[in-house]
């Protein structure tokens, strides 16, 4: 009796187990998956370029992601062979991405890996990390998701790169719903609620390509104050792939007003950036006083007529308050009660910079 009743047991619970294998099964089996690419970008670091782009997933059925692997192809001409053992290939997931996903400081998935399959064709797997029942939320919907991100530095830049998914069918149904119970909250467990194979995957390679604008960043402010007879400063400007700009300034005139630089890039496949634009005000004082020389002043001030100055001088101009040039001298004495009553502002040049001082005349 003890037998049977024990058989009995096993039976029921293998009975239990298939049912719940048929039941997840069966609430998959509907599920298409999707792979795309987004965000290509042809970059520069300052000495090398790189092709970047995201890999995008999509499902027709929201569910929780297990385990995965992904072939893609490229061209050798602008790589070379071997990107991987090459030292070529970084293969990352950057924040936001479903593969970056981390619970209580633990990854939700793990073992990243990348391997060269052939010498134009690279592999890049991981496995799930966490149980099914710690990872919350279905991370992969009906809407386009980063999964993973891709940069490969290129050997010739001119080439096109000719990136794709492999769609050969050897390469196919390579990724998985999450294993583990849903009520298990620590490290994936697959060997009694094992994960589901993803049948019926597609790939679209078509936004491989760059066409990815570079966008312009100003450095510095913006609107930029220039003192009058400074001369024009360039703050400069950077673009996210590494582009090179092109600065108009030539409107620029070093005389009270209002001027406009323009900043125009393009990158290596002729994608233009939006035009930026910095404004330069050029004044007779900083709005906001910017002293650079220390221990450096003018006396008496207020003054009636002559005024020393604390410091070794190459030049002093002294403007009226709307800008005007009314005195100029290489001296540190000045003698400026030939003056009008009023607020002056002197301009002074030394070896250890310029700076500006306000000097009322009485």
């Amino acid at each position: 009796m003890i037998t049977i009743v024990n058989m009995k047991n096993t039976i029921k619970r293998q009975i239990i187990l298939v049912s719940m294998i048929l039941l997840r099964i069966i609430s998959m089996t509907a599920q298409d998956i999707t792979f795309t690419f987004a965000n290509a970008q042809i970059t520069n670091d300052g000495s090398d370029d790189y092709y970047d782009v995201d890999v995008m997933l999509q499902s027709t059925t929201d569910f929780k992601l297990g385990s995965g692997q992904l072939y893609l192809t490229y061209n050798t001409a602008a790589f070379g062979d071997n990107i991987s053992a090459n030292n070529n290939l970084i293969y990352t997931q950057p924040t936001g991405s479903i593969l970056a996903e981390h619970y209580s400081t633990f990854p939700a998935y793990k073992s990243f890996i990348q391997n060269d399959n052939t010498t134009s064709r690279v592999s890049l797997a991981f496995q799930q990390g966490l149980s099914e029942g710690v990872i919350t939320t279905n991370n992969v919907i009906t809407t386009p998701k980063v999964l993973l991100h891709v940069r490969i530095k290129f050997i010739d830049v001119t080439q096109d790169p000719m990136i794709a998914f492999e769609t050969g069918a050897v390469y196919l149904d390579q990724f998985y719903t999450a294993c583990g119970s849903t009520t298990n909250t620590g490290l994936a467990d697959c060997s009694v609620a094992p994960g589901i194979q993803l049948l019926n995957d597609s790939f679209d390679s078509s936004n491989a390509a760059d066409t990815t604008a570079p966008v312009i960043v100003l450095d510095g402010d913006d609107p930029q104050e220039i003192i009058i007879g400074s001369g024009y400063t360039e703050l400069g400007a950077s673009t996210d792939d590494g582009s090179d700009i092109t600065i108009d300034s030539s409107e620029f005139i070093d005389a009270i007003g209002s001027y406009t630089i323009y900043y125009d890039a393009t990158d290596i496949v002729g994608n233009a950036a939006t035009q930026v634009r910095r404004t330069v005000n050029v004044v007779a004082v900083l709005s906001t006083p910017n002293h650079t020389i220390e221990d450096l002043s003018i006396y008496p001030n207020p003054t009636r007529g002559k005024v020393f100055i604390t410091d070794e001088v190459n030049k002093v101009i002294i403007y009226n308050i709307s800008g005007q040039q009314v005195f100029v001298s290489n001296e540190e004495e000045l003698d400026i009660s030939a003056l009008e009553t009023g607020i002056y502002f002197a301009h002074i040049f030394t070896n250890k910079g310029s700076d500006i001082i306000k000097i009322v005349k009485e």
